[in-house]
């Protein structure tokens, strides 16, 4: 072995030739082109230089019915192309197909030394022909959708749906996932919710996709042609429970709202609460429905009311609604038999009547009253909102009793009951004008002072007077009297007296405006002390009236009473200014009797109170007891005579008349007699003494004659030629009555 002692250096370029020995796969869909690029590099037996260039023939295919589009190259004149191998095949089936390609690779001018299959499964893209333009469908509902042109099934194969975002019409009236765009949905069912109750539109562009789970790429997603549907939402009834009030017997009608134009309603038989009659609308299952739920019920208890449940299907179009409640509460029927009310005229009058009902505020309304007597009333008017009472002012115009007479009907919960009669009886209130009249005292007196054709009664006050404390007997009337009256004493004995009431007139319990009634109290004897007059039995008695009496007062009595022997009293019933008459006692002893005389005065045309009058009539029975006849005593002798009596200090009056012949004249004097007395005649005169005694106070009427004989006593007479005024002797023939008579003369006498 012998070593080389220099050496040379050769360059050698040694090309890649590219190898690919496996067969290769790609996917495409149909129509899109696939595209295959063999990796780049050396890996185990694949030898892929960066520059290498293909070429290839036409594909073969697995269905050359279904597969289209495949070519190939010119080899021989060197046409080759840069990775990616591509081309665009169409699969016209419903599965995939394959095209397998016979590739030669070439780097440089190193081409391989065979070429390498590469199998291309062409998946078909669906393809979606919709059954309309429109779908309808009902609110909340899925369309049922299919195509009319098939699409890819099979195993490793799903279609999908996928949309953009719709457009709504009218913007806004639809709500659901169908409102938004969505991917990947296995079935074309957007769910939509009308919004509103009128047809909305969602007008969407949808896209087909078929995914492939196939070998040989792990997914693949072909997308077909995209087309256009317009989703007609029909809306569905959509109502929650539903409640109506309804009036007992009268018939119900619920239309809920909003729906649908159109709507139609089936319901079957409903729950009936107790006391509650179904009398129409039991059930409605025609297929059509009615545009109304109606019945009619009949409640018949007293309370609030009670439910009756419906159970109701509602139908828009072909589109049925969710079942719902109607649950109709009936009221009951308010019922009130006649009522009536007595009313004073002018004031106001409110009634209530009582309804059938328990627990419930019944109201009224009613219509304007028949009046009778016609036009008697003013005042009446029409209600035609419910009060809760019957609330009227009635002026009665004819001062009669009148009537109004009311149709009213009842309401409660708003429910009219059957109308009824109500009668307002309006009893007139007493008007009555000032009254005055004038009354005598002490008489009762009376009076209705009402012009009205109707019963009256009165209360009144206590009289106010014009003299205070004048008059008696007047007094207030506080329960109601038909008339007026009183008992009135003017004591003043001499001034009228005016009394004024305020009275206060009545009608039942009407009450009338107040008015006065002035009474004026005319004076008269107002005597209430018994008068007293004390007189002697046989004389006139006089009474001594009060100063204070009317002028021209006059009286009257009757019989009077007697005690202790007492005579002469008798009635007089012509009037007399004074009271008089004359009384006797008949009594032997000094008893003093007395008459009681029952006095009514008469003045001022009015007839008085009876007074009393006392007399005290004293006792006159003393009579003489000294003797009545003495003996002759001579004239010219003095009589002397004590008279006695037989009640110790009696006094004596006597009185003695002139007496023919007598020459004493007439005279009288008291006590003892002591006179001298001439008897001028010469004959025997009787002298007669009357005495009357008195005795307490009284003299006695009867006169007792005292007798005493007078007999002439001898005398001389002088002649009439006068004496000597001297002394001398002188001669004288006396001259003597007394027949026989002798003269003697005394020493010493002086004739």
């Amino acid at each position: 072995y012998c070593a080389a002692t220099s050496s040379v250096q050769y360059t050698v370029t040694v090309n890649p030739r590219p190898q690919l020995l496996t067969t290769q796969t790609t996917a495409a869909c149909s129509g899109t082109p696939f595209r295959y690029s063999p990796p780049v590099g050396v890996s185990g037996s694949t030898i892929i230089p960066a520059s290498t260039v293909y070429t290839w023939v036409a594909p073969q295919y697995s269905d050359t019915a279904l597969l289209k589009g495949g070519s190939g190259l010119n080899k021989a004149a060197g046409e080759y192309v840069d990775a990616p191998v591509s081309q665009i095949l169409t699969n016209r089936g419903l599965v995939p197909q394959f095209a397998t390609y016979n590739i030669y690779a070439k780097a440089g001018k190193c081409e391989s030394s065979q070429p390498f299959d590469l199998v291309v499964t062409v998946f078909p893209t669906p393809v979606v022909t919709p059954p309309s333009d429109t779908l309808q469908i009902c609110s909340g509902s899925l369309p049922i959708f299919s195509s009319l042109t098939p699409t890819p099934t099979g195993t490793g194969m799903v279609t999908f749906y996928n949309w953009t975002t719709p457009q709504l019409q009218p913007a806004g009236s639809l709500a659901g996932t169908g409102v938004s765009a969505q991917s990947n949905q296995t079935v074309f069912a957007p769910s939509l919710t009308n919004l509103r109750t009128t047809t909305s539109h969602a007008s969407y562009v949808v896209t087909p996709s078929t995914v492939y789970n196939i070998a040989p790429s792990p997914t693949t997603t072909c997308a077909g042609p995209a087309f256009k549907i317009v989703m007609r939402v029909n809306p569905v009834v959509a109502i929650g429970t539903q409640t109506l009030v309804a009036c007992s017997n009268d018939n119900f009608i619920s239309t809920p709202n909003p729906v649908p134009q159109g709507t139609t309603y089936t319901w079957s038989s409903p729950t009936l609460a107790t006391g509650l009659i179904l009398n129409d609308g039991e059930r409605n299952i025609n297929l059509l429905g009615d545009t109304a739920i109606t019945g009619n019920l009949n409640f018949t208890g007293v309370s609030t009311g009670a439910n009756a449940t419906f159970t109701v299907v509602p139908k828009s179009g072909n589109c049925i609604g969710n079942p719902f409640s109607l649950v109709v509460t009936v009221r009951p029927l308010p019922v009130v038999s006649t009522a009536s009310r007595i009313a004073c005229s002018g004031a106001q009058f409110s009634t209530s009547p009582t309804s059938n009902l328990t627990g419930i505020t019944t109201s009224y309304t009613w219509g304007l009253p028949v009046v009778v007597p016609a036009n008697a009333l003013v005042g009446a008017s029409a209600n035609t909102s419910p009060v809760q009472s019957i609330t009227q002012t009635l002026l009665d115009v004819s001062s009669n009793i009148s009537q109004a007479t009311y149709t009213v009907t009842p309401i409660a919960q708003g429910c009219p009951g059957k109308p009824f009669t109500f009668v307002a009886t309006v009893n007139p209130t007493p008007t009555i004008l000032n009254k005055d009249t004038t009354i005598c005292p002490g008489n009762p007196f009376s009076m209705n002072p009402s012009p009205l054709p109707f019963i009256t009664t009165y209360t009144w006050d206590a009289p106010v007077f014009n003299i205070p404390n004048a008059v008696i007997g007047g007094r207030a009337q506080t329960t109601p009297v038909p008339s007026f009256s009183q008992v009135l004493t003017n004591t003043t004995n001499s001034i009228d007296v005016m009394s004024t009431y305020k009275m206060t007139p009545r009608f039942g319990d009407c009450v009338g405006k107040p008015f006065s009634i002035v009474v004026t109290v005319k004076a008269s004897p107002y005597i209430t002390d018994t008068l007293v007059s004390t007189v002697c039995s046989g004389s006139p008695f006089t009474v001594a009236m009060p100063s204070n009496l009317p002028s021209g007062s006059l009286y009257r009595w009757v019989e009077p009473t007697y005690g202790n022997g007492i005579t002469g009293g008798s009635p007089q019933n012509v009037l007399q200014d004074l009271i008089s008459q004359t009384l006797r006692n008949t009594n032997s002893d000094t008893t003093t009797g007395r008459a009681f005389y029952s006095v009514t005065p008469v003045a001022n045309g009015c007839v008085g109170s009876t007074f009393v009058v006392k007399v005290n009539v004293k006792a006159n029975s003393a009579t003489l007891t000294s003797p009545l006849n003495l003996p002759a005593i001579c004239s010219g002798t003095t009589l002397s005579y004590v008279p006695t009596s037989n009640f110790p200090g009696t006094a004596f009056i006597w009185v003695r008349d002139g007496i023919p012949g007598l020459q004493n004249a007439a005279t009288s004097g008291y006590a003892d007699i002591n006179e001298l007395l001439i008897d001028s005649i010469g004959d025997p005169i009787t002298v007669n003494y009357k005495f009357s005694l008195l005795y307490n106070g009284c003299l006695n009427a009867k006169t007792r004659l005292f007798h005493w004989l007078l007999i002439l006593s001898p005398f001389l007479q002088a002649p009439s030629t006068p004496l000597p005024s001297v002394l001398r002797i002188f001669s004288i023939t006396p001259l003597s009555a007394v027949q026989g008579m002798s003269v003697s003369v005394g020493p010493g006498l002086m004739l």
